[in-house]
């Protein structure tokens, strides 16, 4: 019998090729799909994900102290505090969320002012799906940059609600400030009568963010000392509820699947590929997924058009 090796030779170098020739005939891998590719940032450094991989980014990473922002890494602003702060890689302003505006020259959302008056709040209900209420006003709850949509980017067990990974958890030390374990993911914490309304009630330095007393930070270390599952954001210690990035390469995943947007997927060529796949029954870009993934709904509680609905794993519901 004929040996298989040289077929297998040909074959493992050949689909890398289609795989590439199927992405750029679908969509493209510049500027029509680079919202399928996204920029993050861990302990480690600022990475620019792709089809490829994860490839780390020059300039400083969040909480890197900076004068301006061209000392920044791509996807990060230079904050009025002095520290590095991320917000997301840009080419366009749609590319941005809302209060940031993109500054073309460096690939990077960067904060605008909003005239806008705040809504008065006692309680996050009070401002409706994707807001938070921050020391008695109603404003946009933060979205981490590249934020989640889907559940499979949090993590075993966790889930995507309007942006923010729920993460999946056994106890409430798995959870960040302001949540708790409740059916084994961090939800806010129930209001109780010892709630704070305002700032003022907490104490020094710390803020009041939907009913719950917040520390004060400039730099993750200063939240992590009190809560290692927070991170500062805009100021303020927050859990950390962050996409979970599954892999930085292809080691990172298991045998015929592929790190692709730090994501572990498998490569296809037509939906029969993906009949009976994991991660989905549709190719689509030259992965198996699912049809959602496709064509999500929504991506965030704005998307809805509704105070009471929220954005859950790419749909619109209660």
């Amino acid at each position: 019998m004929r040996s298989m090796r040289p077929l297998k030779g040909f074959l493992s170098f050949v689909t890398p090729v289609l795989g590439a020739l199927a992405l750029f005939a679908q969509q493209g891998c510049t500027e029509h799909n680079k919202a399928r590719f996204y920029t993050y940032c861990d302990a480690t450094g600022c990475f620019q994900c792709d089809v490829a991989g994860c490839v780390a980014q020059d300039g400083r990473a969040p909480g890197a102290a900076c004068a301006s922002s061209a000392e920044c890494a791509p996807g990060c602003y230079c904050s009025s505090n002095r520290q590095c702060a991320e917000a997301g890689y840009c080419d366009k302003a749609t590319d941005c969320a809302s209060g940031f505006a993109c500054n073309v020259a460096r690939h990077s959302c960067e904060p605008t002012t909003s005239a806008t008056p705040p809504k008065s709040c006692r309680i996050q209900t009070d401002c409706g799906s994707g807001n938070e209420c921050f020391n008695g006003q109603c404003q946009q709850t933060p979205v981490p940059p590249n934020h989640c949509v889907f559940n499979r980017e949090c993590g075993t067990g966790g889930a995507c609600v309007d942006g923010l990974c729920e993460k999946g958890c056994t106890s409430d030390a798995s959870c960040g400030t302001g949540r708790v374990c409740q059916n084994q993911h961090c939800l806010p914490k129930p209001v109780d009568n010892k709630a704070c309304i305002t700032s003022a009630q907490c104490g020094s330095g710390q803020a009041c963010v939907d009913s719950v007393c917040h520390s004060a930070c400039s730099k993750d270390a200063d939240c992590q000392a009190a809560n290692k599952n927070d991170i500062c954001v805009a100021s303020v210690c927050r859990a950390d509820e962050r996409r979970i990035p599954q892999c930085k390469t292809n080691a990172d995943c298991g045998t015929g699947r592929e790190c692709t947007n730090a994501q572990c997927r498998t490569f296809c060529m037509a939906n029969s590929d993906c009949a009976s796949c994991t991660d989905g029954t549709v190719c689509s870009t030259g992965y198996c997924m699912t049809s959602r993934e496709v064509s999500p709904q929504c991506k965030l509680a704005a998307d809805c058009k509704s105070a009471s609905l929220h954005c859950a794993d790419g749909a619109c519901g209660q």
